[in-house]
């Protein structure tokens, strides 16, 4: 099955490759025209298959196994997470994406339990994608995958050469490595599903819409994680957020500040405030 995915991704690389684009197309997305066919092969195969089988799965499953089950392939994914880190030189998300794994795999069995993250290890996402990008590959092409969606050419070789070289799933026979992908992305699936009223709501467009969002969150997830290292290395940080807590003038309006972000939606992505933040929100 993964054979046949990657082939016809190749297929479609070619085809790319040859120039098969829409006239006048946005300069992000030179192959309009053969990303919409992919696009609406994806959709046409989501309505008829994916999507129905989600659908049992998150109503029939109970929601402590859902969590469950999303919180072991986030685990497994810290790997790859903890591998680009170090080759992006982020050394304390290295540090904090290892023990995450360890304390995890270990009191949180086998990641069944999101341990971690009630002891303040934060969850985060990278990829080689990311990675490419801090090396200097900035811009690349709009692609569409076949079965995996929205991608550029840089994010499309990370999200390979992430499975194929960082992850467990090459270490894995192949029928249960199948078995789980499959039940990883019908999980993922299932999660969207609460969300798919915004997209029918808003979307004029909903190729474009979609290819606009996934710009979005890939912009929004490199600068975030950029500016929390920052944070990270800056020494002066706890101390100028002990002398905010002393002053009462400043913790008051600290105080207020945290109330409005409570009120407010819980990401400044609008990628994920569209379609969900972690494995296991939004599901109730």
């Amino acid at each position: 099955m993964l054979r046949c995915i990657i082939r016809y991704a190749l297929i479609c690389a070619v085809s790319l490759a040859f120039g098969c684009n829409k006239t006048n197309p946005s300069p992000q997305d030179p192959y309009e025209g053969l990303n919409r066919e992919i696009y609406g092969f994806n959709k046409t195969l989501d309505k008829t298959i994916i999507k129905p089988v989600s659908y049992l799965y998150m109503v029939y499953i109970p929601q402590p196994i859902q969590s469950g089950i999303g919180n072991f392939f986030e685990n497994c994914k810290e790997i790859p997470n903890f591998a680009n880190d170090l080759m992006q030189f982020k050394f304390a998300w290295a540090s904090n994406d290892a023990s995450r794994f360890f304390i995890n795999s270990t009191l949180g069995i086998l990641g069944i339990f999101d341990v971690a993250s009630s002891l303040g290890l934060e969850r985060h996402k990278t990829d080689f994608g990311h990675t490419l990008y801090e090396w200097g590959y900035k811009k690349s092409a709009y692609i569409i995958l076949p079965l995996v969606g929205p991608s550029t050419f840089r994010d499309g070789v990370g999200f390979l050469f992430d499975y194929s070289v960082l992850s467990i799933w090459p270490w894995v026979e192949p029928t249960p490595r199948y078995i789980l992908l499959t039940i990883d992305g019908m999980d993922t699936r299932a999660r969207y599903l609460r969300h798919e009223a915004v997209l029918s709501t808003v979307a004029v467009d909903e190729y474009v819409f979609m290819r606009d969002a996934y710009f979005q969150r890939r912009k929004f997830l490199f600068k975030e994680k950029n500016e929390a290292e920052e944070e990270s290395d800056d020494p002066f940080l706890d101390e100028d957020v002990e002398k905010t807590e002393k002053n009462p003038e400043a913790k008051a309006l600290r105080e207020k500040e945290k109330a409005k972000e409570k009120e407010s939606p819980d990401s400044d992505d609008p990628y994920e405030q569209m379609y969900g933040s972690q494995k296991n929100n939004g599901k109730k």
